[in-house]
């Protein structure tokens, strides 16, 4: 598969992109750092970007696992969004196939995309041409930025080093957005993930994302395995673990991502944690898998010792 990278200075020295179109991105650029949600990062790059370029609509979207969540719409976008409905990476439609691909796609001839995509019947009759350009970070597709327009679209060099240029710059404001909003929710000094969760004050919870990485402890869990935030925030759930049954959970947990169902106590759920002294401690587990615009799929592990296994 391939991947979007494209970074301004990549767009400005390859010579193929006009000043005025250098001068569209700059200011596309610095309006984004003073955007505060996915709204004004889309308002921004229609407003500043592709208000002349003939653009009848556009669409950001989020990867959540397998599904495609429309974040904001705008023009005639917003109406074909309603009418092809929820969209998952594995539809064959341009925005699902560029999110997969991890690539953009470029369909200049109606025809030839109905051709191709069939479902896009359901999208405006007006529309010419369409663009999907998958949002990157850290190598990983995590949302899409789509364009349809009422004239035919060639998508030469420029133009494709233009919109891409704009698609980087946006994904960078919406990774700063995401990050913002996600450290407020998961950060020690305000714990606001764990406070969402309908937990008795007794319960240990670690929350992890699809990874297996640790962002979120309370502190329970803390007394209970005698860490602190700084030696689990960052690390792999595995450390919790004896180190004989580490290779094993990864597989496991790796599994349950892929297919995420929340798991009760009642489910007889249960593993052995270790202690910072080595100590090892019987526990009871539930599981509560939720999404983050960031991480994607995340889980909250609730931890009960068993019956004199720990104080």
């Amino acid at each position: 598969m391939g991947q979007t990278n494209t970074t301004l200075e990549a767009v400005v020295g390859s010579g193929l992109i006009q000043v005025d179109a250098l001068d569209r991105v700059a200011k596309v650029a610095e309006a984004l750092t003073r955007a505060i949600d996915v709204d004004q990062v889309l308002e921004t790059i229609v407003n500043e970007g592709i208000s002349d370029t003939g653009a009848s609509g556009s669409a950001l979207s989020f990867r959540h696992g397998d599904a495609l969540v429309v974040g904001a719409t705008s023009g005639t976008t917003t109406e074909s969004v309603k009418r092809l409905g929820g969209v998952s990476v594995s539809r064959n439609v341009p925005g699902a196939y560029a999110v997969y691909r991890a690539e953009p796609l470029w369909l200049p001839d109606r025809a030839e995309t109905l051709a191709r995509f069939p479902e896009m019947r359901l999208a405006s009759p007006n529309t010419k041409s369409w663009a999907a350009v998958p949002l990157m970070s850290k190598g990983r597709a995590f949302g899409l930025w789509s364009m349809s327009f009422s004239s035919r679209q060639t998508f030469d060099s420029p133009q494709r080093l233009f919109l891409l240029a704009v698609a980087d710059i946006a994904a960078l404001a919406l990774s700063r957005i995401i990050l913002e909003a996600d450290r407020a929710r998961w950060s020690p000094q305000s714990p606001a993930l764990i406070d969402e969760l309908v937990i008795d004050p007794d319960d240990a919870v670690v929350i992890v994302e699809s990874g297996g990485t640790i962002i979120a402890v309370n502190d329970r869990l803390l007394e209970l395995l005698g860490h602190t935030h700084e030696t689990l925030i960052g690390r792999s759930v595995e450390v919790l673990l004896p180190p004989s049954v580490r290779h094993d959970h990864a597989q496991i947990r790796r599994q349950y991502v892929n297919d995420p169902i929340p798991r009760s106590f009642d489910s007889g759920l249960s593993t052995v944690a270790v202690h910072a002294d080595g100590t090892e401690i019987s526990l009871e587990i539930s599981l509560s898998p939720f999404t983050s615009y960031r991480e994607g799929i995340c889980v909250a592990a609730v931890l009960r010792p068993k019956p004199g296994s720990a104080p």
